[in-house]
């Protein structure tokens, strides 16, 4: 089984997901006691299924991780955050695409971009 299918982490990803592409990270979650004890900061992976999870709903279609493009992180994602996601579909072909999710700050006039992640899916149409 593979990092991104694990239960515990998908059950993590869907307490942070909000309605109107609202992302809340959870002070209370295990992974932050051995990421890192001293300054807690949220797993890359996570930003990754955050991503994957978010084109799920935004496609209505279930999706499969094909590749990672790019991920860059601009700063951590800490205990108690708040963001929100922004997503943009690129190009297509068949049931592959591309895709860039932003997770950026709260706060819209001051904006700031937390991660990026560039993605290649496979959807699903069945």
């Amino acid at each position: 089984m593979s990092n991104l299918s694990q239960p515990s982490l998908l059950s993590d990803i869907r307490r942070m997901l909000f309605p109107d592409s609202i992302v809340k990270i959870p002070e209370d979650l295990d992974v932050f006691a051995g990421h890192f004890p001293s300054f807690p900061m949220l797993p890359g992976i996570y930003s990754i299924q955050i991503a994957l999870k978010h084109l799920e709903e935004k496609l209505q279609h279930r999706i499969k991780l094909h590749s990672i493009q790019r991920c860059k992180f601009h700063q951590p994602l800490l205990p108690g955050m708040v963001a929100r996601i922004e997503s943009k579909l690129g190009s297509k072909t068949g049931n592959v695409q591309n895709a860039t999710v932003l997770l950026l700050s709260e706060d819209k006039l001051n904006a700031h971009t937390i991660s990026e992640v560039n993605l290649v899916i496979e959807i699903s149409y069945e």
